[in-house]
């Protein structure tokens, strides 16, 4: 009676200043301490009813926090736990006890400086031994995955996860029981990625655990085909819930692709992603929704869907760089990518140009995909990007024209693009950015534009190759370094310009007349 009488009170935060000025909130606390999660299960539905209320004011909820309530949640988990663990029968009152329990929890999770407190207090693991006890319970785990989700992107939380014997198994667990509801999906395949972010031992933990790739893949084609129907629905009606479900559903994919993306970090992993498996064509499966995104998703309507799509073809089309592989489909399909890449070529969208450029960068050894940059003016829309201010999109764009170097015929539209004058205007603005991993690739590109020519001059042009002649006289002067500049990165610039400079001397000594 005394919890109903403080839950009626503290549902009106205008109430909130009798718990801040009196001894009620600190002698509440103590009475909640007397009641355990089996036998006083009334008592905990409203009194973590009203803790659940009370700790969304901050400074009531630093005020339970000093009472020790943490301490006690996770002290009712506890025992709730041990007795589901020892097939005790748990009331249905103490369930919902436990919900309003995590409620409350997951307002101190989500304050961002109280986050370690729940990996200190063992709450962490009690929520994971939870979750894999309940995972029966639709709403008991919704609750536990909010807080997953948010405990997630914090270091101390993270490695409680990671280190709890049965976290992974519970999580791909639960993800195949509800893969339609959107909210659990979501905050779960959230978590994963959050994992597999900055953790090399969480991409293989994931990788490795029985079914977690078939399970995300499924999950990823479940999620791309109700997109695809609630995009057409909403195209010809204007109903505001359609749109707010089908955002859910696109954020839902975000988070998965994000999970593909994370782990494709892993070398081993990365490998495995794109390798052929007969028994469940997961690579081949993946690259189908991959490709399907943006040939379905428009970039003004699903920049950050595209964005992670694109991050995660960059990832993977990595591999396919490896030597044999021939069954790796996304090594047999690469003129497919490069097809679908090409339909956002005239994008604005700096982050994902960039992308695209990484992805060419990683197809653009294969001649086929290189023909076809020529065949469909791609290579002349990647030469215009050197225009572009942005460093990053430069140092890919180089990338991609340093492996078109090889052919001839992508050697003269570089030419006649006025490919060569772009990249000596780079070079030269070297001398204020000190940018000598930029300028290393500028020069290995005019190598390569240069290889096999047997007139240099030809080929540059006479102002042009006198300007390249004193640009790298210049920057390989070691009196005009700086204290600024990092002399390693100088060191590897240096020697791939003094290559450059000698071949173009070598050139000259062989050709008198023209030296003179």
């Amino acid at each position: 009676s005394v919890s109903k009488l403080i839950f009626k009170i503290a549902r009106d935060d205008r109430n909130d200043v009798h718990f801040e000025q009196t001894k009620v909130l600190s002698l509440f606390v103590n009475c909640l301490g007397c009641a355990t999660p089996l036998e006083d299960a009334e008592a905990l539905i409203y009194g973590y009813g009203a803790i659940k209320f009370l700790t969304l004011n901050s400074k009531l909820l630093e005020a339970c926090l000093n009472l020790g309530i943490l301490q006690l949640m996770v002290l009712h988990l506890r025992m709730l736990n041990l007795a589901k663990s020892e097939l005790v029968p748990i009331p249905e009152q103490t369930s919902h006890g436990i919900f309003q329990l995590t409620g409350a929890l997951r307002n101190i999770a989500s304050v961002q400086d109280k986050k370690p407190l729940l990996a200190e207090s063992g709450a962490i693991a009690e929520i994971c031994k939870c979750a894999a006890l309940f995972n029966g319970n639709t709403d008991l785990v919704t609750n536990l995955v909010r807080i997953i989700s948010i405990a997630s992107n914090e270091k101390s939380c993270s490695q409680v996860i990671l280190s709890f014997p049965s976290a992974m198994s519970t999580f791909f667990q639960i993800l195949k029981k509800y893969p339609g509801r959107e909210d659990i999906v979501v905050r779960l395949t959230y978590a994963l990625g959050n994992l597999a972010a900055n953790d090399n031992s969480a991409r293989l933990q994931i990788s490795s655990e029985k079914d977690s790739i078939v399970i995300l893949v499924e999950l990823l084609e479940i999620y791309l085909a109700k997109d695809i129907e609630l995009t057409t629905r909403v195209k010809s009606s204007d109903s505001k819930k359609d749109k707010q479900r089908d955002s859910l559903i696109e954020d839902v994919m975000i988070k998965i692709i994000r999970i593909v993306a994370n782990l494709s970090l892993n070398e081993t992993v990365g490998k495995q992603l794109t390798s052929f498996n007969p028994e469940n064509k997961c690579s081949e499966r993946i690259l189908n929704v991959l490709l399907s995104c943006i040939r379905y998703k428009t970039i003004y309507e699903s920049e950050e869907l595209l964005l992670v799509t694109l991050t995660t073809l960059n990832n993977l089309t990595f591999y396919t760089q490896a030597e044999g592989g021939q069954e790796n489909p996304f090594k047999k399909r690469t003129l497919e990518i490069a097809q679908a890449l090409s339909t956002l070529m005239l994008i604005t969208q700096k982050d994902c140009l960039i992308e695209i450029a990484r992805v060419y960068g990683n197809l653009s050894r294969s001649e086929d995909v290189r023909n076809y940059l020529v065949d469909t003016r791609a290579l002349y829309q990647l030469i215009k990007w050197l225009d572009q201010d942005d460093r990053e999109l430069k140092l890919t764009t180089i990338g991609v024209l340093v492996n078109t170097m090889p052919d001839e015929d992508k050697r003269n539209i570089f030419r006649q693009d006025k490919g060569l004058e772009k990249f000596l205007m780079i070079l030269g603005e070297t001398k204020q950015t000190r940018d000598w991993e930029m300028g290393c690739l500028i020069c290995q590109g005019i190598w390569n534009f240069m290889i096999d020519s047997s007139d240099i001059v030809d080929i540059c042009g006479e102002n042009n190759t006198f300007m390249l002649i004193d640009l790298l006289i210049t920057l390989l002067d070691e009196d005009n370094l700086s204290e600024q500049d990092h002399y390693e990165e100088w060191e590897k610039f240096a020697h791939v310009a003094t290559n450059l400079l000698e071949k173009i001397e070598t050139f000259f000594e062989a050709t008198p007349m023209l030296e003179t």
